[in-house]
Formats: structure tokens, sequence, C-alpha cells
């Protein structure tokens, strides 16, 4: 369960979050796996100084704090740090494997096998509970950072100064992207009906102040109103057109800066989901740490 969220839970937060490609993840994840390779010997030699109780104690600590450190991350996070929490994690695992052996060291050598087995079994069973709960709890917090973005989504695009029609499909669009049954189908025909919608000069709004082109709209709003008083009528058709151009394209600038806005609350979200897996699996961690303590105990023979 130990390496569920660093390698399972981390690396798809790496590649579908944070938009990683696989080769940039997969040289982030790798760490952990080269620091276990280092670490195991130098756990055993550790232990064989002093006792498999305290290596495998400290592996667990070593754990549960780097996962604890996982729940700092966000999509800023440098990948420095990443690998940081990866060396950190690596070295607990490295440590705690002890248990391994220290499980059945007292063992007579004619049930060392089924010993070995048991252990071997006891690490599977464990993982796979620990695949199927951390991930039924990602899937939870996905959704509903999924939920939580599509509301703000929607309250933000409602007061954004855009025609009805753009409001109108933007919202179907999020409907559809944050919906349970949505497919790439059904998301290209919501974004072409409101790239339509964008484009057309009805019902179009007047930029806001804090708009880029609200100054230019309102020179030419002012140019529009003087040809009118000198009943200069041959450049009025000219003055609109620009008009509606300016129009359409402060409002494109606000459709973009909607679909960043909506996409950082979506990353925020979904790290806050991740996040939550991470702190389960450092206390559940923690939750195991009296363990270690009978990890090293000699069977007393009657």
């Amino acid at each position: 369960m130990v390496l569920v969220c660093p390698i399972i839970i981390f690396n798809y937060y790496l590649q579908e979050v944070l938009n990683y490609k696989p080769l940039h993840a997969t040289s982030i994840i790798a760490v952990l796996s080269l620091t276990v390779f280092f670490m195991m010997p130098l756990g055993t030699y550790i232990a064989q100084r002093t006792n498999y109780i305290f290596i495998n104690l400290v592996g667990l600590l070593l754990v549960t704090a780097s996962l604890l450190e996982m729940t700092l991350i966000t999509n800023k996070t440098s990948d420095g740090i990443l690998i940081t929490f990866m060396i950190l994690n690596g070295t607990g695992f490295g440590f705690m494997s002890q248990t391994i052996v220290s499980s059945i060291r007292f063992l007579p050598a004619e049930k060392s096998g089924i010993g070995s087995g048991i252990i071997n079994s006891s690490r599977q069973l464990g993982t796979c509970l620990g695949i199927a709960l951390l991930v039924a709890l990602l899937n939870v917090g996905v959704n509903s950072a999924k939920l939580q973005t599509k509301n703000y989504g929607e309250n933000i695009v409602n007061k954004a100064r855009v025609s009805k029609d753009v409001k109108v499909k933007f919202n179907s669009l999020l409907k559809t992207a944050y919906s349970a049954d949505s497919n790439q189908k059904k998301l290209t025909t919501q974004k072409n009906a409101l790239l339509s919608a964008m484009q057309r000069t009805d019902n179009l709004v007047i930029p806001t102040k804090k708009n880029l082109y609200y100054r230019n709209y309102l020179s030419l709003n002012k140019i529009e109103h003087h040809l009118i008083q000198t009943q200069n009528n041959e450049l009025l058709p000219f003055i609109e057109k620009n008009k509606i151009e300016i129009q359409l394209t402060a409002q494109a600038s606000v459709v973009s800066t909607l679909k960043d806005k909506i996409h950082a609350r979506q990353i925020i979200q979904v790290t806050k989901a991740f996040r939550f897996v991470y702190l389960m699996g450092a206390l559940i961690s923690f939750l195991t740490l009296p363990i270690s303590f009978f990890t090293d105990r000699k069977i007393k023979q009657l």
C-alpha cells in the first residue's frame, strides 16, 4: 500500500493533471525505485548492527513523513521538490522492507518457505487493498472536484460580459465536459457550437471598462455620434463594422479568460482530491507504526 500513492496515484497526477509527458513523469517516479535499490542494502547493514525493530520503525516514519509532505504538492511545485519526496519515500520503503527478513529469521529452516510465502501473500493483499481503497477515495474526490469546477464555471460565465447565446453554449459545454458520460464527440460538438455563437453579430455586448478593447470601442462610438450629428453618413457603415469587430474581439478575449480561470480552478480542485488521498495514505502508514515493534521477536519454545 505504501507504494500505491507515489507510483500509481502520483504518476496519474503528473500525467493527467499537470500534463507531464510519460517520459518526464517516469523520470521523477524512477528516482523512487533507484532509492529503494540503494537503501535496501543500507537498511540491512544498519539492522544487523542495531536491530530490525529500529530500522523498520524508521522506515515507516520516513514513509509517513513523505506522504504528509506530498499533501503540500501544488501545480506549481518544482520537479526538484517532487524528486526530494520520492527520495524520502524510497528511503523509507527500503528500510521498512527489512520486515521481509525479520519476519522469518527465527523460523525453523523447514518452515521458512511457508513463512516467506505468507509474507509475500500479505504484501500482495495489502497492495490490492491499497489500490482499491485509495483509488476509490480518489474517484470520489475527483468527481467532487469536477462538480465544484462546473458550478464555479457556470457562476463566472453567467456574470461575464458576453452575449446571451455565448453564455448558453458555454454552460452547455461545461455540463458536457464535467458529466459522467462525457466523450470526445460530444465535446467537439459543444466546442463548435460555442465557436459559432462567438461569431454571431446579434446581441453583442459593450466591452467593460476593464477590457483592453473598451477605449477603442468608446473612440469609435464618439466618432459615430459625431458623424451622425454632421450628417456624414458615408463613413457610418465602416465605423459600424469596426465596432462589431471590436465587440467580437473583446468577447473572444473574455471567453479565453474564462477558460483559463476554469482550467486553473479545475487543477486546484483536483489537486485537493489527490492531496486528500496522500493524507489517507500517511494516516494508514502512521497507524501501522506499532506493528514495527513486533517485527523482531523470537518466539520462545516451550
